[in-house]
């Protein structure tokens, strides 16, 4: 068994920004090119734009973003922000990278939904298992308000520590006061907005039973048995019991003998997987 970190380009260049307290570029729109282009865009048109992308919550839910913006946007008077790094299987890695490699890009996700309504409060909801890993992500937060010259930030960051995932709470959670995304989608809203492509897919931890275990990238239109293949020699239970076994079984369960299936979230759902799973293994 051997680790492997197959992760997307965009999660490799942001690991190599230190600490989240470097900016990559030295101005504001070159740092943030996605918040650029949204700010020359209504909220409606911000709406619009992520209706005609088809981008999906990174999250059991699956659901497509532009629901949630939706609700939102029909709300009135304060609101809040919120990333959500809980997984219901605490061995899940993709939140964990994704606040760690990424914050610059987690924060403008973030500031593009801010320009929707009034929103002076982003709350980064964080498991036990995460406590502490912050800093980057607050660092970023700082460096961006000195590229804005802002010294009265309208926005306050707020970090709730010691969180226990929900059901409701990414996607469609039924609160118009409340967006709430894990912090994978808001780095893929923000790359949406910036022009980017190939999105549909999400961050994966393959776990015990298959050959090369660590983080991958699931694509959504591809086929499940090509991919798990290809992430290093497929699996090592074999046979006619062999069961793939999503999110330590709260995101369902497939015998391998069907995995031979597309990975968009209908076949999932059809096949009783959760649409955007966070982590994967095999048992007898």
């Amino acid at each position: 068994m051997s680790e492997v970190n197959r992760l997307p380009a965009w999660l490799d260049a942001g690991a190599t920004i230190l600490a989240g307290s470097v900016s990559p570029a030295p101005t504001l729109d070159a740092a943030l090119p996605g918040l650029a282009q949204a700010q020359t865009l209504t909220s409606l048109q911000r709406l619009q734009r992520l209706q005609d992308s088809s981008l999906a919550e990174c999250g059991a839910a699956g659901e497509p973003i532009y629901l949630a913006w939706r609700q939102f946007l029909r709300g009135r008077g304060p609101s809040v922000l919120v990333i959500d790094a809980t997984d219901f299987d605490t061995r899940a890695r993709g939140s964990a990278t994704v606040i760690k490699g990424a914050p610059w890009l987690l924060a403008e996700g973030v500031l593009i939904a801010a320009g929707l309504r009034d929103s002076r409060t982003v709350e980064l909801r964080l498991p036990a298992e995460l406590i502490g890993q912050e800093a980057e992500f607050l660092n970023a937060v700082d460096a961006i308000r000195w590229l804005a010259r802002v010294s009265s930030p309208r926005i306050q960051v707020v970090v709730r520590r010691d969180c226990r995932p929900s059901c409701w709470a990414a996607g469609h959670a039924g609160n118009d006061s409340r967006l709430t995304h894990t912090p994978e989608t808001w780095c893929r809203i923000a790359l949406l907005f910036a022009g980017a492509s190939g999105l549909n897919a999400s961050l994966l931890t393959l776990r015990r039973g298959i050959t090369q275990r660590g983080l991958v990238e699931l694509s959504h239109g591809e086929n499940l048995k090509q991919q798990i293949d290809a992430w290093g020699g497929g699996v090592e239970v074999q046979g006619e019991d062999a069961v793939l076994v999503f999110d330590d079984g709260l995101g369902g369960y497939l015998p391998l003998s069907q995995a031979d299936i597309n990975c968009d979230s209908l076949s999932f759902a059809s096949a009783g997987i959760a649409p955007s799973p966070a982590t994967l293994m095999v048992m007898a």
